[in-house]
Parts: C-alpha cells; structure tokens; sequence
C-alpha cells in the first residue's frame, strides 16, 4: 500500500469515525467553541492576500472548515476545495455556498487544470512525505497566475507520532520551494496555534 493510499484510507475512515469533522471543526483540537479563534485567526491572515474576483485554492480543504467561512466573506470570488479525501469533501456539501468547487486530489501532489490567484493549505504539509510536498510546491508555481500568492503552513521541530507526522527543517522547505520555481516573499504570518507550526509564503 502506498503512502498515498494509506492517507486516503485514513482520512476517509476519519470522516465516518469522528463526528466533529461532520460539523465542521477542527477535528483532534476540539469542538468548533474552542477552535474558533483558530479559524478566525488563520481567515484574518489569508485575508491579507486576498484581492476582489479572485480565483482561490486550498489543498487539503476537507470539510470546508476553512473554505466555505472565506467563501461567504468574499462573495464575488471563485473557491476550489482540493483533498484526498472525497468523504472529508462530502461532509461538507449541505453547507458549501454557491461560489465554491471541490475536486479530488491525484494523492502525488500534481494539480491541473487551474489558474489561481490565491493557494494556501493549512495542517495539510505536515502529513506529506518530502516527495508529495515538494510536488504540490511545483504544482502550486505551475497554477499560480503572475501576482499570484501562496501561503502554505507546514511543521518544523515536531517528534514523529509515525506515518502522519513528517516535520521538516526550515531550511529543507526553503529548498523545496526554489527547487519548485518559487519565490519565498518576506511576510509574516503572526497567527500561530502551535509553537512548531511554520508558514511559507511564496510567489513565482
């Protein structure tokens, strides 16, 4: 079984077993009560790279904790929700607003078929071995427009809890991210839930 599979599969049987990500919270960090700030957080840090009539990825959108609470504060723009898990998408259908798609990820980290303005992915990098992230790194230079932006969160310093953990140095992503064709832009992302949590931020 592959690394690729063994996520899906694991991701797939999350959405049956766990009850929160049907209600759309942040899943292992609690109910939607107490991870509110977190969202709230992250939404006012992608906020700042976001411009009118834009086109907007996520990598990893699941249930559309994220996606769909930005969907409704930017109306005029067109969101597309990608993951490996077409049952962490399905949770999310009876609240997903009119201006957002979803599609199915390959699971290799290669996108197609889109031209965006804004990616971001958000507790997604930190499941991914070295090889899927840096594929979706050069996939995200691949479908990012010219003044594009792409704002990715990863793990650095983290203890292994075994497969679904895969923390890297910051000086491992900076290479991925020029090895990808991409630029890493000096912001800074000041929301922080946990102190192992990283952020790039790149354009092309």
């Amino acid at each position: 079984m592959t690394h690729t599979t063994t996520i899906r599969n694991w991701w797939d049987n999350e959405a049956f077993a766990d009850t929160r990500y049907a209600t759309l919270s942040w899943g292992g960090d609690g109910n939607l009560d107490t991870v509110g700030p977190t969202i709230d957080g992250i939404l006012a840090n992608l906020a700042a790279f976001m411009m009118e009539d834009s086109t907007v990825v996520e990598i990893g959108c699941g249930p559309g904790r994220l996606l769909h609470r930005m969907a409704r504060q930017h109306l005029t723009s067109t969101f597309i929700g990608i993951d490996i898990s077409e049952q962490m998408m399905s949770l999310g259908v009876d609240d997903r607003p009119s201006n957002v798609m979803t599609k199915l990820a390959a699971g290799d980290g290669t996108i197609d078929d889109i031209e965006a303005d804004l990616v971001y992915s958000v507790e997604v990098f930190q499941h991914l071995d070295a090889e899927v992230k840096q594929n979706y790194l050069r996939s995200i230079a691949n479908i990012l427009k010219p003044n594009g932006v792409a704002v990715v969160q990863y793990v650095t310093g983290a203890e292994s809890d075994g497969w679904m953990a895969h923390p890297e140095t910051e000086a491992a992503m900076a290479k991925m991210v020029k090895a990808a064709g991409l630029k890493m832009r000096r912001a800074k992302v000041n929301f922080q839930i946990h102190d192992e949590w990283r952020w790039l931020v790149m354009s092309r």
